[in-house]
């Protein structure tokens, strides 16, 4: 083997070292960014939709207090408006399940989704104005605030989670940081000991003829080159 091919071959171990520490750095990154994704598939869609659904009910609310002050037309139609809406959101939420207790959550929802449905339906069966506001402050309202607070329960566990991941993202994040700046010492470590030491063995032949012809030089005719 030739000195240019020695030489070459020293350099493998630090290639070898930056190859491993890119690889690590690619699945330590690919993880990161799993978990993210993880945050937004599991709980956004969540929180979306009980923020839309809460959106809907407090309409259906001001639909009613339109009934109540006498704009009936007005107050029929949007809260007819809202209906489908609610629905759409209310499914959604029910296919996504991610979090503990999140399922009796979304339960209790679709029951007090459709108790106010029901109450909402026989408050519209009244037509005198007195009897309209007096079934609402009886039934409605307390139904509607059963469904809000059913759509909050699970917005804030949802968002509780969104928390939670993220402090768990941070840290492996801070992880990943400690993870990488060992790495690129061990690597930079490893490469440079390994490429010394082979550099050496490679030079240690011009070595040991360089100090052969200098001690011809010198007059030392016995000197002699041996190289293994």
């Amino acid at each position: 083997m030739t000195l240019r091919s020695r030489l070459l071959l020293a350099q493998a171990p630090l290639v070898l070292a930056l190859l491993l520490l890119g690889a690590l750095a690619v699945i330590t990154l690919a993880r990161v960014g799993r978990s993210g994704q993880q945050v937004l598939e599991d709980n956004y869609r969540s929180v979306l939709a009980t923020q839309r659904i809460t959106e809907q009910l407090e309409r259906m609310d001001s639909a009613a207090l339109f009934i109540v002050a006498g704009e009936r037309e007005r107050g029929v139609a949007q809260q007819a408006s809202q209906r489908p809406t609610l629905e759409s959101e209310l499914a959604i939420q029910q296919g996504n399940i991610t979090e503990p207790g999140e399922a009796d959550a979304t339960r209790r929802l679709h029951a007090a989704w459709g108790k106010y449905q029901t109450a909402f339906d026989a408050f519209l069966q009244e037509r005198d104005p007195e009897a309209s506001r007096a079934r609402y402050f009886a039934s409605l309202s307390p139904a509607f605030q059963e469904a809000k607070a059913a759509a909050s329960a699970i917005l804030a566990l949802n968002q509780d989670a969104m928390v939670r991941k993220s402090d768990r993202l941070r840290h492996q994040s801070e992880q990943v940081n400690t993870l990488m700046a060992l790495s690129v010492m061990a690597a930079l470590g490893f490469g440079l000991f390994f490429t010394t030491s082979l550099v050496q063995r490679a030079l240690r032949p011009v070595s040991v003829l360089s100090q052969a012809v200098r001690r011809l030089g010198q007059g030392d005719g016995e000197a002699r080159a041996v190289v293994e």
